[in-house]
């Protein structure tokens, strides 16, 4: 009786025990199930991903991973391989999959900060390159575009790095690795490089009737401008993007250059207002004061074409030949901001307008000429008419397409700060640089401009 007490006793201590091991295997076969699933899914999604393989080369790992799972899988439900010899197997695998991927979000992270600052120009190619490396003569390029979309931008690069491109080619074997070698010269800052007092003493202005300074091209030519030649002027660009600076080395190499007397007209105050102290400048910001003071332009204008049909001639700088004695100066009228005279209360903007319409159509000939500058010139603030008569287009910087076609300068959504185009000017197309106008830090050209108008004075009330 003993013994069959004692047979069921180790009977069923044995079966506790086997049933014990069963959980056991299922246990572990259910987290080698758990383990495989999660290495599928993070060799399938993540390190493609990371690494941001070809569709080809992502399907091809892809294959080469299942079957080798597939592999190991087979060895661990048909053949005896230990139990945990295949854990310790399949965590080394999974754990060199996620320190790899560790890794690879390490790096992007790093090279994600030590390039942020080339955000502008991973824009310009609608964010379908990013810079991989930089080297003082080149860069590396990761690219999702061909090689030839980014040889069509070619000069915009060199804008944008200041620096001259002597070749663009792919990496031999990984077409998607663009390699643009630069020219070795050192990366000047613009405004070290372009300053408008290294410039103004250099040019030979023998060709020209009223010349002016208004950049270099991407060949680094001086560009000089003929007021006679451009007549009115409209300067377009969103706030900062140039149009303050170019506005000073118009008036400063105008001034510089040619016996001129200046009406300058800012609303603003701040920005025109240190002209305000030559003898040969009238500044104003009051909008009474300027329609008074273009009352008194139109009046000028008038007595110069009883003048010239006195000699039977055809515009003032004819009559300056003529008449050595006595040298009619021609009168240069600069708005900052020409939009802003719709917003005065205190005068007849109508009047404004219609007067400033006048002279754009006949001052030439008087030695009249406009130069009015704007951020945007939209048909609310700046009519039609005016927008016409202002022939010569200057725009910097401006987004949005519609805008663009009130400034009459396309294309300009890429400029950088300080680049403009141009139209009706015999430009073209071309981008260039404006000068830096030393106003604050270094006041070479402002001294020697007061140097200059100390001796020569122009009466501004016997012309304006």
């Amino acid at each position: 009786m003993n013994n069959k007490k004692n047979g069921d006793e180790l009977y069923y201590i044995i079966t506790d025990q086997l049933f014990t091991i069963l959980i056991i295997l299922f246990k572990n076969t259910f987290k080698l199930c758990k383990l495989l699933a999660i290495i599928i899914i993070n060799t399938f999604m993540e390190v493609p991903k990371i690494r941001n393989f070809h569709k080809t080369e992502k399907y091809v790992f892809s294959i080469i991973t299942i079957i080798s799972l597939s592999y190991i899988l087979y060895k661990i439900l048909f053949d005896s391989w230990p139990l945990i010899s295949i854990i310790l197997i399949l965590n080394y695998l999974f754990f060199k999959c996620l320190y790899r991927m560790i890794l690879d979000v390490i790096l992007n992270f790093k090279l994600l900060n030590k390039f942020k600052k080339y955000k502008g120009f991973n824009e310009i190619f609608d964010n379908k390159v990013a810079i991989i490396n930089i080297n003082p003569d080149e860069i590396i390029l990761n690219s999702f575009i061909p090689i030839q979309d980014i040889e069509k931008k070619k000069y915009q690069i060199e804008h944008y790095f200041n620096k001259r491109i002597s070749s663009i080619s792919s990496k031999k074997g990984n077409l998607r690795v663009i390699i643009i070698k630069f020219n070795n010269y050192s990366n000047v800052k613009l405004k070290d490089k372009y300053k408008l007092v290294s410039y103004i003493k250099t040019i030979d202005i023998s060709k020209y009737e009223i010349p002016f300074l208004l950049g270099v091209d991407k060949d680094e030519n001086i560009i000089i401008g003929d007021l006679k030649k451009t007549k009115h002027m409209l300067i377009s660009g969103e706030i900062g993007a140039g149009k303050s600076t170019l506005e000073n080395c118009i008036i400063q190499s105008l001034m510089y250059f040619n016996n001129i007397a200046f009406v300058l007209v800012d609303f603003k105050i701040v920005g025109l207002n240190p002209y305000k102290y030559f003898n040969n400048c009238f500044f104003t910001y009051s909008h009474k004061v300027f329609l008074d003071t273009l009352e008194k332009i139109n009046i000028e204008m008038d007595t110069r074409y009883k003048l010239l049909e006195t000699q039977f001639i055809e515009d003032i700088g004819q009559w300056n030949k003529l008449n050595d004695s006595e040298d009619i100066p021609s009168i240069v009228i600069v708005i900052d901001e020409i939009a802003d005279i719709k917003i005065s209360l205190e005068v007849d903007n109508n009047r404004i307008e219609e007067l400033l319409r006048r002279i754009m159509n006949m001052g030439r000939a008087a030695g009249i000429y406009i130069i009015a500058a704007t951020q945007r010139p939209s048909g609310v603030q700046l009519s039609t008419e005016i927008r016409a008569a202002l022939v010569s287009k200057i725009s910097f910087a401006i987004q949005e397409p519609t805008t663009q076609k009130m400034t009459g300068v396309l294309d300009t959504q890429d400029l950088r700060t300080g680049e403009f185009k141009t139209s009706n000017m015999l430009l073209g197309t071309k981008v260039l640089k404006g000068f830096y106008v030393d106003r604050f830090e270094n006041k070479q050209v402002f001294k020697e401009l007061e140097s200059k108008f100390s001796d020569r004075r122009i009466d501004l009330e016997k012309h304006i």
